[in-house]
């Protein structure tokens, strides 16, 4: 805690009001001066004199967190936060600030030009003052800036000292650092910098963020709950005490509290025998001990914790702004337990993994990426996960009689067993889905090597299929759904592959998982429609009759149901009555007439590109009929207004469908069955920007899906 020299002051500050607070500041350098007020050190806020551009700066820095600390800041911070109700628009005004905490909490905040040495930021806490600096970050400074700014202090800090508890413990580091000698000095500020500054605390099983440095970092918050980047240790306050810290870089090592009686009891400990009230208590500087305290009522708070004020490294700032924060942020609570952040994989139930990982890569261009079996140590089953941008597939075998994947290949072939979302913490998340009305299809499970963990839980879905809950830490990932260098702690990365390395040469071009189709029985649509919406939150997207989905012969009905953020969509198709068979129905006959999946649609944004590659490959897709191309160009390119990007000769060649809707066009074809049954297929599309599902295209595509079920004997 240093004077800092040399800051470009704009004119929120008054230059005569700081020249004459960093003479007050200089006096608090020299320990052979006693005689000091820091009232001295105090300086006004000028609000009318930010610019624009100040405004913006803390409006980005806001919206940045708002969403992420809602999910990962500690409860103490976030119900500070929304006490507060910071202007998400406007860098905050002090005094009126200071008028809201102080009605709460007693404390109060005051401007100051920047880093206070130790003397004057002890003793401005003992009098439950808050220091804050007001001058905003510089944009060329907004990465990372060495001094403290208005954000870093206001939104960091003053959350915490809205909390009566947190600005009694405050309190206490105050009284204990006006005192304190060197030694006593630097472990004081160890533990605050550990706790208030960069600290983490566990909350209903939980890391959360406690520190307002990680509150107010957007990089350094995500950074910090990583355990594969960060040293992540139990709260020990000796330990703690004599560890220093880096403040021009993240955080190398970062501590857990358990619970905040650890702070009392380590000012307990440490300062509270020695302790004065800093003037605090009616008699002033006569007040010197632990037993003084407990007679002007300033005993140890039993489960207290701090906060610290703007006199730490200034926040860093990420580049992907998140949603508003302060009133900021809304609680954490169970109802976002729930929030799917993405399609983890999708589990496939195969006859043969180590077959299948090769059908997979050499037909479709999918990455064999890891791999868990007899000789990882797997005894039960063996599993190959491929990847392919985004999509990741996990090709699992049974080796054991009873296992399920072996079950239910013998039961409904190969096929789609599990679509598994990521969550930022599986049990919990599990146990939110099972409040919502979800059925268990196994309990939650981990799987961890050192740092690295795996945590899954599963519920049940529509007839064959399972929706595991994903949530991951160390190299396996992290809680914000990145995918990290593990599936899991017990898989091993591929080596050498010469199917991967022709896959490198020649991609196939598969960027995403754009939606998978559900098939369910006659009159069961509605029923999972409402499932999806009730327990997993998903919307209503889509709504196709049978006057939609029809031919001469037959006909579906389907609804589109819509996961938001988690990036898939999942129609729901139920048969519908026709002169023959539909293609719902037979995919129920084939199935043990149990619902599932019927196709996975994957995502491509060159589709001439991608299929080209297939078909040399030797995908089978279904044929069209001349007659589709007769009306395909004056249909979609009049609604369009314009001509398609392709090449009409190319796209015909390639046996691609085109559709649009109002806000562009879409191609896409689909495969023949990739299995012996008819009972799964893959659909390729590539979307211009069209969100639909290709309606102009249903009866060309159900007249070409007749023709095979004709072949098969099955119309």
């Amino acid at each position: 805690m240093k004077t800092t020299k040399g800051i470009i002051h704009r004119s929120v500050l008054n230059p005569v009001e700081v020249q004459v607070a960093r003479i007050a500041l200089a006096r608090f350098e020299d320990p052979s001066i006693t005689d000091l007020n820091v009232d001295s050190i105090f300086v006004n806020q000028y609000h009318a004199a930010y610019d624009p551009r100040d405004h913006h700066i803390w409006s980005r820095l806001c919206k940045q967190q708002r969403e992420y600390l809602s999910l990962h800041a500690s409860e103490l911070w976030l119900a500070g936060a929304v006490a507060l109700e910071f202007d998400q628009d406007r860098v905050p005004v002090v005094t009126e600030v200071s008028e809201r905490l102080k009605a709460i909490t007693g404390w109060q905040i005051r401007a100051v030009t920047g880093y206070l040495p130790a003397r004057a930021f002890f003793g401005c806490l003992a009098r439950k003052i808050l220091p804050v600096t007001v001058v905003v970050r510089d944009p060329t400074q907004e990465g990372y800036l060495p001094e403290p700014d208005a954000f870093h202090d206001m939104y960091g800090h003053a959350p915490l000292c809205a909390d009566k508890t947190l600005a009694k413990l405050l309190e206490r580091f105050g009284r204990v650092g006006v005192n304190a000698d060197a030694e006593q000095l630097q472990r004081l500020t160890n533990v605050l910098w550990f706790t208030m500054e960069f600290g983490l605390i566990r909350e209903d099983s939980k890391v959360r963020i406690l520190g307002a440095g990680l509150v107010s970092s957007p990089d350094e918050s995500r950074h910090c709950l990583q355990p594969y980047k960060v040293q992540l240790n139990a709260f020990d306050s000796t330990e703690v005490a004599q560890t220093s810290f880096e403040i021009d870089q993240f955080q190398p090592k970062l501590f857990i509290l358990e619970n905040l009686q650890q702070i009392s009891d380590y000012l307990d400990e440490e300062g509270a025998p020695n302790a004065t009230c800093g003037g605090a208590c009616k008699n002033g500087g006569a007040c010197s001990g632990k037993a003084h305290h407990d007679h002007h009522n300033h005993s140890p708070v039993a489960t207290v914790t701090p906060t610290i004020s703007g006199n730490a490294r200034a926040a860093s700032e990420s580049t992907n702004p998140q949603r508003p924060a302060a009133s900021v942020v809304a609680h954490s609570n169970s109802a976002n337990a729930l929030d799917l952040l993405g399609v983890d994989h999708i589990r496939m139930h195969v006859g043969n993994a180590l077959q299948a990982r090769t059908f997979y890569g050499a037909t479709f261009g999918f990455t064999a990426d890891q791999y868990s079996d007899l000789t990882t140590g797997s005894r039960d089953q063996a599993s190959h996960l491929m990847v392919q941008g985004d999509i990741r597939l996990l090709l699992t075998t049974g080796l054991a009689p009873t296992h399920t994947a072996g079950l239910d290949v013998a039961r409904y072939g190969d096929g789609v067993a599990d679509i598994a979302f990521t969550v930022r913490d599986a049990e919990a998340a599990y146990k939110q889905a099972l409040r919502n009305g979800a059925n268990s299809a196994y309990e939650p499970t981990e799987i961890l090597s050192g740092n690295n963990v795996l945590v899954t839980a599963g519920i049940r879905a529509f007839g064959r299929c399972v929706h595991s809950l994903v949530s991951r830490r160390g190299a396996c990932g992290d809680a914000n759904g990145t995918v990290g260098e593990l599936f899991s702690p017990n898989f091993r990365k591929v080596g050498a592959d010469p199917l991967n390395t022709l896959n490198m040469e020649r991609p196939c071009g598969l960027v995403a998982l754009d939606h998978c189709v559900a098939n369910v029985g006659l009159g069961q649509m509605n029923q999972w429609v409402d499932w999806y919406s009730q327990v997993l939150g998903f919307k209503l997207f889509k709504h196709f009759d049978d006057r939609d989905i029809s031919t001469k012969y037959s006909a579906l009905m389907s609804k589109v149901m819509d996961g938001g953020r988690c990036l898939v969509k999942i129609p729901i198709n139920e048969p519908a009555p026709g002169l023959r068979k539909s293609q719902v129905q037979e995919f129920l006959d084939w199935h043990d007439g149990t619902a599932g999946v019927q196709h996975m649609a994957f995502r491509t944004g060159d589709a001439l590109a991608t299929v080209r590659e297939l078909r040399r490959r030797g995908v089978a897709f279904l044929a069209l009929p001349d007659a589709y191309y007769e009306r395909v160009w004056e249909r979609v390119e009049g609604a369009l207004g314009r001509p398609i990007d392709e090449p009409h000769a190319l796209v015909k060649s390639l046996g691609l469908l085109l559709d649009s809707d109002d806000e562009g066009y879409l191609l896409q074809v689909f495969t023949k069955p990739v299995q012996d049954r008819p009972t799964l297929f893959v659909e390729i599309i590539g979307r211009k920007g069209a969100k639909g599902f290709g309606k102009g295209n249903f009866k060309a595509l159900f007249e070409a899906l007749e023709l095979e079920q004709e072949r098969r004997g099955n119309l």
